[in-house]
């Protein structure tokens, strides 16, 4: 799944989310819903610890598997199997 997919999918939950929460309730609605979207109660350290977390991981344990000489897998495949 690439970045763009991703990121169309947030667009999308926020786009659906807008248009239910005025469909349903008047301005009040709305504004609670951007409230709590941009209300940051923690620190933003840890949004890019979350955010880099997982990419510098799987860089460094990729890093080990080229040094130590372990095969490691190149994505996903499209398997060659007739429908």
């Amino acid at each position: 799944m690439s970045w763009q997919v991703i990121l169309g999918d947030i667009i999308l939950v926020l786009i659906a989310g807008y248009v239910a929460s005025s469909a349903f309730s008047a301005s009040i609605g709305v504004h609670k819903l951007m409230r709590r979207i941009f209300n940051w109660r923690i620190n933003w350290v840890w949004y890019d610890f979350a955010l880099l977390f997982w990419p510098a991981l799987t860089f460094v344990s990729n890093l080990i598997g080229e040094f130590v000489n372990i095969p490691i897998p190149g994505g996903a495949t499209i398997p060659d199997v007739p429908i």
